[in-house]
C-alpha cells in the first residue's frame, strides 16, 4: 500500500507556481526598525533596497499572478532576532478556495483506502530558510485566531511561521503553500540574526549516552516533577521554580484538548469520572438522510449513561467577551421522543446561559438563548439566538440542555458562539470545543493559552517535556481505520503499525501543528507521545517510533532511512519518548533497532508502603531503579532515563502520605536529589505530588532544588569521561555515590548516615554525624586537590569548607570528616 506524507509540499505533476513582488516599508525618520512588511499592495512611502539573499540562493523571477488567483501577502518579516531566539513571520493568504486550513494538503495520488475524506481539503504551508551558510530549512506555517494575553478574541486571524535561529549572519526566507488551488511562492525576505549567549535547544549529550546537553555542549541537569501545566501561565509559578533551581517539568499538553474529546469544554451535569477521565457525551448518531454515521453529542432524560444537560467544565477559564455586546448563539441539532412536563410552558431541547447550577433541573426556563425544540423530533435542525453580554467580561455557563420534558433525547452535532458586527457580518468562533467530532480541529483559545506557558517556560528556563495525547481519547477509541464511528476499541489509538489510516492521518496533522507552534522554542525539552501507553504493545512501540521520525524528518520535508531510522537535524528538532504503565521494555522497544527514533527511556515507578525499604530510603529507591535500569544494568539502552513519575504513596489510598505534607522533614527530597549522584544516570525528575510534599500556600522546601542544582550544574558530566567512584567511609558502611573523571582527575559525590531518612526522622530521631575518613580512588600519586565539603543537617541547612588534600602513593585520597551530631550527608568535590 502506498504510504502518504503530511508534508506534501513536493511540488511535482500539474503544479504551477507563482512568484510575487515585495517592497519594503520603511519610514525615513524611524531610527530604529523592528520589522520590514512585505506586501503586494502599492506602497506609498519611499521604498528601500530589496534584501539582497545569500548568494547561494539565486532570487526568483519576479512574476505577477493572473487576477483573481491566490496569493500570499501581507508578509511581515522582524528585521533582526537573536540567536536561538523566536523569529514570528506573519501572513495572509488570499483566495484559496474553502480547504481546511487546519489539516494538511493530500492529494488523491497520495492518499489511501483509509484516508479518502481528506483528499484536496487542506493546505500544506511552510516557510523555507535559508542559513549564511546556503543551508536551507524547512518549518511549518499554521493558521490561527488572534487572542491577546486576557485570552480575549482580537479577530486577527493570519497564518504564521516560528522559527528559532541557530546560526549568527544574514537570512533569508520564503513562504510556501500547496492545496487544490495549486501551489504558491512568495518572494524571498531577509532578516539578520545576532549572536547571542542562548544555550540553545536540547538533545542527548553526543559524549555521554546517560545525559542530555544544549546545542553549546553545556551540561542539562534536568531537574524538576510533575507540575499542572495551566499553572505555568501565572508568571509568580513560573518565577518561583525558576528562582528555586527548578529547570524541567512534565506538564500534559493532553490536558489543555487542543484536539480531541479527552478533556472536553463540554462534560455531563453532574460529572462522572470513568477513571481518570471525566465520562464522555460524544455519543455515534446517523444524521437524517446521511449514508455515514457521524459523532454526536447526546443528552437524554432519565438516562442511566447520558445526562439531561451538558455544562462547560468550571475547571476552564470563562470565555472572555466584550460587554454590552450582542453575541449569536447558533446549535444544529436533532430530537428524538421529546415528551413535555408541562405543555404549558416551552420545551425541549435548547442553549441555555446561565450562572452555576448543581442540577440540570435547576436550570431556568428563561435563560434559553436558542429556541426550544419542542417536540420536532427525527430531524436537523438548527435553532438560534442573541445572547447580550450585559457588563460581563466572560460568558456564565454554557448549559445545552432538555428542559421541561419527561421524556426525550437530543443529538447535538455543534454549538456555536460568535460577535454580531455591526456590518451584519460575525466575529470569530469563542465557543472552544464547538463541534462534538473534534478530530479536525484545533482549539484556537487553548493554543493561545499554550503560547503564553510556552513564553513563560522560555523566560524563566523551564523546559518542559509535554505529554502530547491521550490513550483514552474516546474520538480516536470509537474510530475505526477508515475513520467510521465504532465501539470502543483501544487498539485504535494506536492503529495498524506504520500504516497511515484515518486516525494515524488526523494525529500526524496533530504532530505538525505541535512543531509549527511551538517547535521554534528551546524550553520544549521532549514531546512524549502519551501518558502509560501498553508496555508491550507492537503498535505502541510503531506509533511512538513513527512519532520520533515525523517530529525530526517528515515534518521538515525529509525522508529517513531505509530501516525509518531518521538521522537528520534540524535545528528546531526535539526529543521524542513515551511511557508505561508499568515495566521497562528495554530489549523490545527502547534498545530494539527497529524502533530508532526514541531518544530516552521513560520509567514510571511509585514507592508503596508495602515494599518499606524504597518507601522510608530515596536513597534505597534511587539506588534500587538506577541498578535495574541504569548504565551498566542488564536493562541499560544507552539512553538517557528519567524516572517519569514516582511518589511516597499511603497503604491505605495510593495517595501522598501525611507525615510529608507540612515541609518539616524534606529528607526524602534532599536524599532523592542527591542519591542521583550515582553513575547509573537516572534522572529523577517525576514525581507527582509536588503540591502535596515540596511547595503549596503553606510550605515549601523548593530551595533543595537549587542548592544541589549549584553543586552539580558545573559538573561537566556529559563529557564522556566520567565513570563510577570507588570509595570507603572507615566509621562503616555507609551510602556513599558519586563519579571520577579519570582524564581530568576531578570526582564528586555524597555520602549519607545508613539512619539518615525521612522515616527516622518522622519517628523523632536527630542525632546522625559522620565522623571518620573517607578514602577516594583514582587520583595522581602526590599531587594536591583543592576539597569541597558540603555538609546538611536540618538545622543549620547546607555549610560548605574547603581544604588541600595530597594524594597518597597509591592514587587514593584520604579525606577526613568530621561534622556536628546532627548532619545527615555530606557531598564533596574534589579538583586538581
Amino acid at each position: 500500500m502506498k504510504k502518504i506524507s503530511i508534508t506534501l509540499f513536493l511540488f511535482a505533476g500539474a503544479i504551477f507556481l507563482a512568484q510575487f513582488f515585495f517592497s519594503v516599508r520603511r519610514s525615513d525618520t524611524e531610527a530604529a526598525v523592528t520589522e520590514d512588511t512585505f506586501t503586494f499592495l502599492p506602497i506609498v512611502t519611499k521604498p528601500q533596497a530589496t534584501p539582497t539573499p545569500s548568494p547561494t540562493v539565486p532570487p526568483p523571477a519576479p512574476t505577477q499572478p493572473p487576477p483573481g488567483q491566490p496569493r500570499i501577502d501581507l508578509v511581515t518579516i522582524p528585521s533582526r532576532v537573536n540567536k536561538f531566539e523566536k523569529l514570528e513571520i506573519d501572513f495572509q493568504i488570499s483566495g484559496l478556495s474553502g480547504q481546511n486550513l487546519q489539516l494538511p494538503y493530500l492529494t488523491a495520488a497520495d492518499a489511501n483506502q483509509y484516508t479518502q475524506d481528506f483528499v484536496n481539503d487542506g493546505v500544506t504551508v511552510d516557510a523555507i530558510f535559508f542559513a549564511p551558510n546556503g543551508t536551507q530549512y524547512r518549518q511549518p506555517a499554521f493558521w490561527h485566531e488572534g487572542y491577546d494575553n486576557n485570552l480575549q478574541s482580537t479577530d486577527n486571524s493570519r497564518w504564521t511561521v516560528r522559527f528559532a535561529p541557530h546560526m549568527a549572519g544574514q537570512w533569508t526566507v520564503k513562504m510556501t503553500a500547496v492545496s487544490r488551488d495549486g501551489a504558491l511562492e512568495s518572494e524571498f525576505g531577509a532578516f539578520t540574526v545576532d549572536d547571542s549567549a542562548e544555550k540553545g535547544f536540547l538533545q542527548v549529550s553526543k559524549n555521554d549516552s546517560r545525559y542530555f546537553e544544549f546545542d553549546n555542549g553545556d551540561y542539562f541537569s534536568n531537574l524538576g516533577f510533575n507540575y499542572s501545566i495551566r499553572a505555568l501561565r501565572q508568571s509568580a509559578e513560573a518565577e518561583n521554580l525558576s528562582q528555586n533551581g527548578v529547570n524541567y517539568l512534565r506538564v500534559w499538553a493532553s490536558r489543555l484538548n487542543i484536539v480531541g474529546g479527552a478533556w472536553s469544554h463540554l462534560s455531563m451535569k453532574p460529572t462522572v469520572y470513568d477513571g481518570y477521565l471525566p465520562r464522555d457525551a460524544v455519543a455515534r448518531y446517523f444524521p437524517e438522510g446521511s449514508s455515514d454515521e457521524e459523532f454526536w453529542w447526546r443528552i437524554s432524560h432519565n438516562h442511566s449513561w447520558y445526562s439531561s444537560c451538558l455544562y462547560t467544565n468550571q475547571e476552564y477559564e470563562r470565555i472572555r467577551v466584550k460587554p454590552n455586546t450582542d453575541y449569536l448563539v447558533q446549535t444544529e441539532f436533532a430530537t428524538y421522543d421529546v415528551m413535555p412536563a408541562d405543555q404549558s410552558k416551552p420545551y425541549g431541547y435548547s442553549v441555555v446561559i446561565q450562572d452555576w447550577v448543581d442540577h440540570c433541573s435547576q436550570l431556568d426556563g428563561n435563560n434559553g438563548i436558542t429556541s426550544y425544540s419542542g417536540g420536532q423530533n427525527q430531524q436537523t435542525l438548527v435553532s438560534s439566538g442573541t445572547w447580550n453580554s450585559g457588563d460581563s467580561s466572560t460568558i456564565p455557563f454554557v448549559y445545552p440542555a432538555l428542559s421541561n420534558v419527561s421524556a426525550g433525547t437530543a443529538y447535538i452535532k455543534s454549538i456555536s458562539i460568535r460577535e454580531k458586527k455591526g456590518d451584519g457580518g460575525l466575529g470569530p468562533e469563542l465557543f472552544i470545543d464547538y463541534k462534538a467530532d473534534k478530530r479536525a480541529y484545533f482549539s484556537q483559545r487553548e493554543s493561545a493559552m499554550l503560547d503564553q506557558i510556552v513564553d513563560q517556560a522560555a523566560a524563566n528556563g523551564l523546559y518542559l517535556s509535554m505529554v502530547i495525547s491521550e490513550k483514552e481519547d474516546p474520538l480516536r477509541l470509537k474510530t475505526d481505520p477508515f475513520g467510521n464511528p465504532t465501539d470502543l476499541d483501544r487498539d485504535n489509538f494506536y492503529g495498524n503499525g506504520r500504516e497511515i489510516q484515518y486516525n494515524r492521518y488526523l494525529q500526524m496533522a496533530w504532530w505538525r501543528y505541535l512543531q509549527a507552534r511551538w517547535g521554534y522554542s528551546t524550553a520544549i525539552h521532549s514531546w512524549e507521545l502519551l501518558n502509560e501507553g501498553d508496555p508491550f504493545h507492537g503498535d505502541h512501540y510503531a506509533l511512538a517510533d513513527e512519532l520520533g521520525k515525523y517530529m525530526n524528518c517528515t515534518v521538515f520535508g525529509v525522508e529517513s532511512e531505509s530501516n525509518n531510522n531518521c538521522t537528520y537535524e534540524h535545528p528546531n528538532g526535539h526529543m521524542v519518548s513515551t511511557s508505561f504503565w508499568h515495566s521497562f521494555p528495554a530489549d523490545e522497544l527502547l534498545r530494539n533497532p527497529g524502533y530508532p527514533n526514541i531518544d530516552y527511556g521513560d520509567q514510571h515507578k511509585y514507592l508503596p508502603a508495602s515494599e518499606s525499604a524504597i518507601h522510608q530510603d530515596m536513597t534505597t529507591a534511587v539506588l534500587e531503579l538506577s541498578g535495574q535500569i541504569g548504565a551498566g544494568s542488564s536493562k541499560d539502552i544507552q539512553k538517557p532515563v528519567i524516572r517519569g513519575e514516582t511518589g511516597i504513596v499511603d497503604a491505605g489510598t495510593d495517595g501522598p502520605i501525611a507525615p510529608l505534607r507540612n515541609g518539616n522533614n524534606p529528607v526524602w527530597l534532599h536524599n532523592m536529589l542527591w542519591s542521583s549522584l550515582n553513575s547509573g544516570g537516572v534522572m529523577e525528575a517525576g514525581y507527582w505530588y509536588p503540591g502535596d510534599h515540596i511547595f503549596n500556600d503553606n510550605f515549601s522546601i523548593l530551595n533543595h532544588f537549587e542548592s544541589f542544582r549549584s553543586f552539580v550544574d558545573p559538573i561537566p558530566l556529559n563529557n564522556g569521561a566520567y565513570d563510577t567512584l570507588s570509595g570507603s567511609f572507615s566509621a562503616g558502611d555507609y551510602p556513599l555515590v558519586g563519579q571520577v573523571d579519570s582524564v581530568n582527575r576531578s570526582a564528586h559525590g555524597w555520602l549519607r548516615h545508613p539512619d539518615f531518612n525521612w522515616k527516622a526522622v518522622d519517628d523523632g530521631r536527630s542525632a546522625f554525624g559522620l565522623s571518620g575518613t573517607l578514602t577516594l580512588q583514582g587520583f595522581e600519586s602526590n599531587r594536591s586537590y583543592q576539597v569541597m565539603l558540603q555538609s546538611y543537617s536540618l538545622g543549620s541547612g547546607y555549610v560548605q569548607t574547603t581544604q588541600t588534600i595530597t594524594a597518597n602513593g597509591d592514587g587514593s585520597l584520604s579525606i577526613p570528616i568530621n561534622t556536628a551530631g546532627d548532619v545527615g550527608s555530606v557531598a564533596f568535590k574534589v579538583t586538581p
